[in-house]
Parts: structure tokens; C-alpha cells; sequence
């Protein structure tokens, strides 16, 4: 038996499943990402991947840039993420819809919205995500704007893949 925290709206409750029971039974948003079992409920917080040991921790990488958000996503994937993209705000707001990942990296200049927008909507979601936001732009005012937002961190663009890699 495992033991898991289950929300409801703010509120949580203990439930408990046997083994099999992740196939659907009481659990309306399951989900699979490369073999890896989540749900929606509580954050993105994976069970089990297919062989029962702990899953990767999941991360929406948006970036308009395709060359940036396919080395990021292939970074990260070398670190043990398991990496999801998105290419614009719209984009990533219907993600983020469909599925609580643990992290989440967002370039600050998109071209249908500013990446400001997609950060508050994932914290409302999810408070506990961690988003670092990256710019070519960056100044003071947005970084100091984005951790009072909820980012963990703020990075200009060019930084150092460790260093995204070590923040999430």
C-alpha cells in the first residue's frame, strides 16, 4: 500500500491504493509523460515510472526560440527531467491546463503575450511550481517583477546550462 496526499480544491485528504490501483480507479487526472505516471491534483509529483522506481521531475520549457528550447529540453533531459515545450503563451497555458509539471522555464518576451502572463497563471495553478524566468532583455525591474510574482530565479540570456540545471 502507498500512502498519497490527494487535494480537493486547497483542501487534502489521505488516500490510500493498492497496488494496480493507478489505472484509473478514483483518479480523474491521470496522466502519462514518457512513461511516467502524474496527476494533476497534486502537482505533477510523479508515482511511478513503468519499472516502480521514482519518476523524473517535470518541466515546461517555453521559448520561442527553437534552438534554445530544444538544447534546454536536451540539457535538461540529460539531468534527469523530463521535459515538455512550448513555444508560445498560448501554448503553454493549454499545458499547463492539461498537466501540473514541477518546474518550469519561461522566456520573458514571447511573441503572443509577455511571459509574465503564463508565470502568474502557473502560480495560480500550481503555487508550488518552480519557474525561472530567462530574458535577452533583462533588467533589474523585470527580475525584481518576477520573484515577487513567484520565480525561484531570473536569468539573462546567455547563462550557463549548470546553472538552470542546479536553480530547478
Amino acid at each position: 500500500m502507498l500512502e498519497i496526499p490527494v487535494g480537493h480544491g486547497r483542501k487534502f485528504s489521505a488516500v490510500r491504493w493498492g497496488a494496480g490501483d493507478f489505472e484509473g480507479v478514483g483518479f480523474p487526472a491521470l496522466q502519462t509523460i514518457g512513461g511516467r505516471k502524474t496527476d494533476n491534483v497534486f502537482r505533477g509529483q510523479q508515482l511511478f515510472a513503468k519499472d516502480n522506481t521514482m519518476a523524473s521531475p517535470t518541466v515546461l520549457i517555453v521559448e520561442d526560440d527553437v534552438d534554445l528550447r530544444q538544447t534546454l529540453a536536451e540539457s535538461l533531459e540529460g539531468s534527469g527531467f523530463a521535459a515538455a515545450q512550448a513555444v508560445d503563451a498560448t501554448a503553454a497555458i493549454d499545458r499547463l491546463k492539461n498537466f501540473a509539471y514541477d518546474a518550469m522555464v519561461i522566456d520573458l518576451h514571447l511573441p503572443d503575450a509577455n511571459g509574465m502572463e503564463v508565470l502568474c497563471d502557473a502560480i495560480v495553478r500550481y503555487p508550488q511550481i518552480r519557474a525561472v524566468v530567462i530574458t535577452g532583455f533583462g533588467e533589474v525591474a523585470d527580475a525584481v517583477t518576477a520573484m515577487k510574482r513567484g520565480a525561484v530565479d531570473f536569468l539573462t540570456k546567455p547563462f550557463e546550462l549548470s546553472q538552470l540545471t542546479r536553480v530547478l
